[in-house]
């Protein structure tokens, strides 16, 4: 969970840094989820990230943390792949692969996939 929680930092400092107000977070870990809306419980909430990213998340006019099923998170599970193709480091696209845009489509589509077990 603290990889993902990190993941959710750094996005969260980005979309401030770009003007961004409204946001919905996504993620497929249920337990980062409930962390992040308090619903957590033991040591599962007390992580110093979580309360990073929660100090973080006030900065925003309003914002949702949300799970979604790995199957609904395409987007993000291609651009993590897609990272380890390249050099270690922080890379911001400018504008989206191609790859994501057809993610995209098939999303706003409705289009089902297979879950795999």
């Amino acid at each position: 969970m603290e990889a993902e929680a990190w993941e959710v930092l750094l996005g969260l400092t980005v979309a401030r840094q770009c003007g961004v107000t409204k946001l919905l977070v996504e993620s497929d870990s249920k337990m980062l989820i409930n962390a992040l809306r308090g619903e957590a419980s033991g040591q599962d909430s007390g992580c110093n990230i979580i309360w990073r990213c929660l100090r973080e998340a006030e900065r925003f006019q309003e914002l949702k943390f949300i799970h979604v099923l790995r199957e609904g998170n395409k987007v993000p599970d291609f651009l993590a792949r897609e990272a380890f193709t390249h050099r270690v480091g922080f890379r911001a696209h400018t504008v989206a692969p191609v790859e994501v845009h057809e993610l995209i489509r098939h999303d706003q589509m409705g289009a089902a996939f297979v879950r795999s077990m």
